[in-house]
């Protein structure tokens, strides 16, 4: 394996295992805003504790098992339009008590699954809009049960956790909208074999990098989150350079190539029309009639020498094709390449 590969290789893994670090993330912070809001809060409900250990009771002796009788029971919440009782039942199905009343790993894994699900649902009832944090705690236990995700659902819900003033709400959104800007450059630098958190057709879209970079922006300002939002906007930059970088397949902004020519060319053009401003209203004096004469030599020979380069340029530029990854079309490639080859020869 060259130097490339090991490279390529190391990147893939880096990018799994920031993907299962986020997972676990979006668990521990999925208990803590149960332990901290959700189960504190039900200490001081009595109503609340009540129908917490009521459904305990039911799923203890259900003859389907826990996970289903929490789920009948967080259903009636949901068409009741409770939200609080669906929090209260969710965090508890999730990672608290609920879970101890059964035994089997399949069993907890299972009325784990049916808490999460109970807390991305209450999350969008109506009445959960006075709980800021109610989105974040809802899409990070959908994330905890079944992965990081791209789903427009969940990053709408970090988005209006965010827009109501939960600062890890809007850290998420912008996470998720980076994840779809990334999807397909694992795929397009590594090779069909690599490694995707999306579904690769959605990534490259300019509007996911825009919202993700005015989501962190607005991050800038926050006491917990500022370190973190400026490492993701550099992040933000070098996704938008991989993806215009020929060399890993990607399709140049000829706009903004062209804007940057342009300014280097203006910057160029006023450099040396200063020069020869001051060297034209000196030209009677001694030294300067010597020194203008050398400037104009060097200003010739040095536009002869641009024009030639660019020239050379453009024209390896017409001539360039750009690389083809690990792929079918490739491998088929390479075939005809070889076929060719063995033909010739023989």
């Amino acid at each position: 394996m060259g130097p490339r590969a090991r490279a390529l290789a190391l990147a893939i893994a880096a990018w799994t295992l920031a993907g299962a670090r986020a997972d676990a993330d979006a668990c521990a912070a999925a208990r803590r805003a149960c332990e901290r809001t959700v189960e504190r809060a039900m200490g001081d409900d009595g109503a609340l504790m009540r129908f917490v250990d009521d459904a305990r009771t039911r799923a203890r002796t259900a003859t389907r098992g826990a996970a289903e009788a929490h789920a009948l029971t967080l259903d009636a919440a949901r068409e009741r339009e409770r939200s609080a009782e669906m929090f209260a039942l969710g965090c508890c199905a999730m990672d608290g008590g609920c879970v101890e009343d059964v035994g089997t790993e399949a069993e907890k894994a299972a009325v784990r699954a049916v808490g999460a699900d109970a807390l991305f649902a209450a999350q969008a009832i109506e009445d959960a809009v006075k709980f800021p944090w109610a989105g974040t705690l809802g899409a990070d236990a959908r994330a905890c049960a079944r992965g990081r995700g791209c789903d427009a659902e969940s990053a709408a819900a970090y988005e209006k956790s965010g827009n109501a003033g939960d600062e890890l709400g809007k850290l998420r959104a912008g996470d998720a909208a980076l994840r779809r800007y990334a999807a397909g450059l694992a795929t397009r630098i590594g090779g069909e074999g690599a490694v995707e958190v999306c579904d690769a057709s959605l990534g490259g879209d300019a509007g996911d990098a825009a919202r993700a970079r005015t989501l962190y922006k607005e991050l800038l300002t926050s006491n917990a989150f500022d370190k973190v939002a400026s490492e993701r906007l550099r992040e933000v930059t070098r996704l938008e350079e991989l993806w215009i970088d020929p060399s890993k397949g990607g399709k140049p902004d000829m706009a903004y190539a062209m804007a940057d020519a342009l300014v280097k060319l203006t910057v160029r053009v006023s450099v040396a029309l200063a020069v020869l401003a001051v060297s034209y209203v000196y030209r009677d004096s001694r030294w300067m009639g010597g020194l203008w004469r050398l400037v104009r030599t060097v200003l010739l020979f040095g536009i002869v020498i641009d024009t030639i380069a660019r020239v050379r340029a453009f024209i390896k530029w017409l001539r360039w094709k750009p690389p083809v990854t690990n792929t079918r079309a490739a491998r088929r490639e390479e075939k005809r390449r070889e076929r060719r080859k063995s033909g010739h020869h023989a």
